[in-house]
């Protein structure tokens, strides 16, 4: 990575910056959760845990949930091996607030401490669902627009979804009078009008099927547009795909609209 860089600069949502933090997110702070809790909760309870045995199934699921979704990540795979590693990290979640709960129902009063404990293992749960349903929609959307923008929200300004971003994402739509019903790409289209329009669309992406892609492109009233379709690419994955012709085909573009670039090395160039 330190000799790739270009790999994790730019937008964030990208194959390398999304393996990576679900990497530290996954691979090292919950399992210091699950390990600090697994510690914590016979100490303040003075009771034992309920099985050391679920302990250990939990910890090969997840252990094997994680290198399954940070591979799936890396490679931007969003097809059925993300969606079985994003349910067996459930799972394993699912486990360990099942044998948080049941260890605390061996005690007859909960303490202040064990309340706390049992909130945050709760909110955890809920965590874990939430980024299943996620990765059920990055291969196949279901989440509206206002989803997705409170996600990207939380994302950019690092504030929580609820109730922070929607807040925010409300009154912007109050004081602007923007309604998500008013976001039509034909509408923009239209606006955009006879200006050099270049489309790139995956061949196997299911969030933007390159049939929205092409309808688009057909509808536009540009006389200078064309439409490039990387057959194998996913979701934001042509550029990771074949960047030599991403590159080529972009340059072109370029080249062909508004004049020859300066030289500068290609991007694909400083891999090497």
């Amino acid at each position: 990575m330190l000799l790739h860089y270009d790999s994790i600069t730019g937008h964030h949502f990208q194959p390398k910056v999304l393996s990576l933090n679900h990497l530290a997110a996954l691979g090292w702070i919950t399992m210091i959760i699950f390990g600090a809790m697994f510690q914590l909760v016979p100490v303040v309870l003075e009771a034992p845990l309920y099985s050391t045995l679920l302990a250990e199934v939990q910890y090969w699921i997840y252990t094997a949930g994680t290198i399954g979704l940070v591979w799936c990540f890396w490679v931007f795979e969003t097809g059925w091996l993300l969606l079985v590693s994003a349910s067996m990290l459930n799972l394993a979640v699912l486990l360990f607030v099942y044998h948080i709960y049941r260890t605390m129902k061996s005690v007859p009063r909960l303490n202040m401490t064990g309340k706390y404990l049992a909130s945050g293992v709760t909110y955890l749960g809920a965590t874990a669902i939430l980024g299943l349903l996620l990765s059920i929609n990055l291969g196949a959307p279901f989440l509206s627009f206002d989803h997705l923008i409170a996600h990207h929200a939380k994302i950019w300004m690092g504030l929580p979804k609820f109730p922070l971003a929607d807040e925010i994402i409300l009154f912007t739509k109050w004081r602007v009078g923007f309604s998500s019903a008013q976001f039509d790409m034909k509408i923009a289209l239209d606006k955009i009008g006879d200006r050099p329009l270049l489309f790139i669309a995956g061949g196997k992406d299911v969030r933007m099927p390159p049939e929205i892609s092409r309808e688009l492109f057909e509808h536009s009233v540009s006389t200078r547009k064309r439409l490039v379709v990387f057959e194998e690419a996913t979701h934001g994955a042509s550029f990771t795909l074949d960047a030599a012709r991403y590159e080529e085909k972009m340059i072109g573009f370029l080249t062909e609209h508004f004049g020859a670039p300066t030289a500068l090395a290609p991007v694909s160039a400083t891999r090497h």
